[in-house]
């Protein structure tokens, strides 16, 4: 199994080892030849900060790569503890509290601290889910 994940890019901007890159992130669809007749194809911009020991330029041709591991963690992080946080306050809550209303505004309410937390600890993980850019050969 492959252990990085990579997108081709263009150095958009370079300051010392970081380097700001910008992707194409298609859809599935956009690749088909029958896009320009379809409405549903998709195609966004997304620019990737990422680290390099290389000498990037403006324009350059880069690959961008990082670890599924670090993939993972950041779904973990964004994705599924807020989820189960707020899933969990409205199973917990609705054996007490009968007003559905008020069990769905103290859950979505519950995901402030978990989200001030990850706020504060934001260095640290910016340390752990890095992005390393090579150029192209």
């Amino acid at each position: 199994m492959n252990e990085q994940i990579t997108h081709k890019g263009i150095v958009e901007s370079s300051e010392g080892d970081r380097v700001v890159v910008l992707i194409e992130q298609t859809s599935a669809c956009a690749a088909c030849k029958s896009k320009s007749h379809c409405m549903a194809a998709e195609s966004k911009v997304k620019k990737i900060e990422a680290y390099s020991d290389e000498h990037l330029s403006v324009g350059d041709a880069v690959t961008v790569y990082g670890s599924r591991r670090m993939a993972w963690k950041a779904v973990v992080l964004a994705y599924v503890l807020p989820f189960v946080i707020l899933i969990g306050v409205a199973v917990i809550l609705s054996f007490f509290v009968e007003s559905e209303a008020v069990i769905g505004l103290t859950a979505i309410a519950a995901l402030v601290p978990y989200f001030v937390i990850l706020r504060l600890f934001s260095s640290r993980l910016n340390s752990q889910l890095v992005f390393y850019a090579t150029k192209c050969r």
